[in-house]
């Protein structure tokens, strides 16, 4: 999923739980289940239908890391909203939540430093578990494209409106 998913949702999961502890695990967790979705990932589709991965190597466009940047960027400033937004008891549960939620993508999917990160034994055992993961969801998706942008598209929906809901 993409980045911004990650965050809303797991900010969205953090502000249910209103501890920061559960949050951080709870946003753990969402991240595993919504990479069992089918999905759309920090990838650059060129004119002939390939996708290009920007989690493997560095040796990719301008462009997909501008994508992934704007990605980012974007859930973290909508996440923000909701954190100085909200009552004192719940920003640190939304901060937790959305850190949780991203925090296995960036562990495992950062070029600068997943190389090295995937040559360690747990971090290797959780790469192939979150590569394992996303095999669910891709092989559903190749026969239904749209469902990977809709279930991102539901769930976000769905987080900004309890987010928007616990703010009033």
């Amino acid at each position: 999923m993409t980045a911004t998913s990650h965050l809303l949702i797991g900010s969205a999961l953090g502000a249910a739980t209103g501890n920061s502890y559960a949050a951080f695990f709870v946003g753990v967790a969402s991240h595993f289940v919504c990479d069992l979705l089918p999905h759309v990932d920090a990838a650059i589709v060129d004119e002939k239908g390939e996708s290009e991965d920007i989690t493997t190597d560095l040796d990719h466009s301008f462009k997909a890391y501008l994508v992934a940047s704007i990605d980012i960027l974007v859930g973290l400033i909508v996440t923000a909203f909701f954190v100085f937004s909200s009552e004192s008891n719940l920003m640190w549960p939304i901060i937790w939540g959305a850190v949780g939620g991203l925090s296995i993508d960036i562990i495992d999917n950062v070029p600068f430093w997943s190389g090295f990160v995937r040559k360690l034994p747990f971090f290797r055992s959780l790469h192939n578990f979150h590569e394992g993961l996303h095999s669910v969801g891709k092989k559903f998706k190749k026969n239904h494209k749209s469902y990977g942008m809709w279930s991102q598209i539901i769930l976000i929906a769905l987080s900004l409106f309890y987010l928007l809901n616990k703010l009033v």
